[in-house]
C-alpha cells in the first residue's frame, strides 16, 4: 500500500526537493561532518567544511540507537538536501568509524554543556 504519504507526488511542484520520500541514498549528496550539538528537544546541528552554515538535523534522521545518545563532538557521515525553507538538511546520519570511545546511552540529559575545568 501507500501508506500515509497520500497520493503519489503530493501534489509538490516539480523540482521540490524536500518532501521527497526517503529514497536509496544519492552518493552525490553524501558529506562528512562533525555533530555540533544536539539537544533534549530532539535535533541539533552538524560542522561542515563544504557547506557555509551549520547543517540542521532531526532526530528521525539519526539511526535508532543513537537517538538518546549524546552525539556531540562524533564525525558521522551524513546526506544533504535542501529543507522546507531553503536551508540545508542533513538526514541518514551514521557515525564515520563506528561509534565514539565516550558513547554512551543516556536516557536523559543528553545534550548537557560539559562541566568546566577539564
Amino acid at each position: 500500500g501507500r501508506g500515509p504519504l497520500g497520493p503519489p507526488g503530493g501534489g509538490f511542484p516539480p523540482g521540490y526537493g524536500a518532501m521527497q520520500p526517503p529514497g536509496p541514498t544519492n552518493p552525490a549528496n553524501v558529506l562528512t561532518g562533525t555533530v555540533k550539538s544536539y539537544n533534549a528537544k530532539g535535533f541539533g546541528f552538524i560542522l561542515c567544511n563544504k557547506v557555509d552554515h551549520d547543517v540542521y538535523f532531526s532526530r528521525e534522521s539519526i539511526q535508532e540507537g543513537l537517538r538518546t545518545a549524546n552525539i556531540a563532538g562524533t564525525e558521522v557521515s551524513f546526506e544533504l538536501f535542501r529543507g522546507p525553507w531553503g536551508k540545508p538538511q542533513a538526514r541518514n546520519l551514521r557515525p564515520v568509524g563506528g561509534l565514539p570511545p565516550n558513547f554512551h546511552s543516556a536516557g536523559r540529559g543528553y545534550g548537557m554543556p560539559r562541566p568546566m575545568g577539564m
